[in-house]
């Protein structure tokens, strides 16, 4: 027991899982972040052709390299005895990532990060202070934070000072109570692109409009086919924010959220 942390260590640089926990608080006493790498700012990938009789080169594609962050950990007091008890509650807590891109944080900034897990380094099975680390896959490098929408009658909009530290920003999600009506329109009142729905949307039913996974739920369902025209705008609608969107049709409880972007 004297290799069992005394007391509940939360490193500042602790990764917080998409449900909100982390791996401090679920193996508290034996599990601690021991370093995170990977969140500082990216450089661009340029690709340049060079051309016969002429100086230099001419640049043909830009793009950001995928981003990889590796957490290192610690594990105390590990044991045989331990060493199922660890990998179930590990297992558990990390299983969240492993299928699909989910959002996670770190405790020591603001932003989230949209990854996978990829490898994954276990500890040395019977060593009683022993060092891991797992690699997380952001396929997008980019960072992200989300801020609250501000509701005037029809109208969504944000606060645009939020947004200036950001060099992109964009609207994440919208959702809504239907009120009845068969007329719903979500649109951009920069840019004239629009959501249209085509059915009705019965009162006190809940609509999200998730423009980040590009689909629409009624009533927790995905019905995006079914419920909105074949020519909306969905994937660019949300693209630019500066004078706010507008909902049309009887509807409450109109909520939405904006997210600014970094590197």
């Amino acid at each position: 027991q004297s290799n069992v942390v005394s007391e509940k260590v939360l490193a500042s640089e602790r990764l917080i899982l998409p449900d909100g926990t982390t791996l401090e608080e679920l193996l508290e006493g034996y599990y601690q972040t021991v370093s995170v790498t990977g969140r500082d700012l990216l450089g661009n990938n340029v690709k340049i052709t060079e051309i016969d009789g002429f100086d230099g080169g001419v640049i043909t594609s830009v793009n950001l390299p995928v981003r990889e962050i590796t957490v290192r950990f610690r594990v105390r007091g590990y044991n045989p005895q331990l060493h199922n008890i660890f990998y179930t509650t590990m297992t558990s807590a990390i299983h969240q990532l492993l299928d699909t891109e989910k959002e996670i944080k770190f405790a020591d900034e603001p932003y989230y990060y949209e990854a996978i897990l990829g490898d994954v380094e276990q500890p040395d099975e019977g060593e009683l202070n022993t060092f891991g680390k797992f690699t997380f896959i952001c396929a997008d490098p980019r960072k992200f934070l989300d801020v609250p929408g501000t509701v005037e009658g029809q109208i969504l909009s944000v606060d645009q000072s939020l947004m200036e530290p950001y060099f992109q920003s964009e609207l994440k999600s919208v959702s809504f109570t239907g009120g009845g009506s068969s007329s719903y329109e979500l649109i951009n009142n920069a840019t004239g692109e629009k959501i249209v729905f085509r059915n009705n949307v019965l009162e006190g039913v809940d609509v999200l409009i998730d423009l980040k996974n590009q689909r629409v739920l009624v009533g927790g369902v995905d019905l995006t086919a079914s419920y909105i025209t074949w020519n909306s705008d969905l994937e660019t609608i949300g693209k630019n924010i500066e004078n706010g969107f507008t909902l049309t049709g009887t509807h409450t409880n109109l909520k939405g959220t904006f997210r600014g972007v970094a590197l």
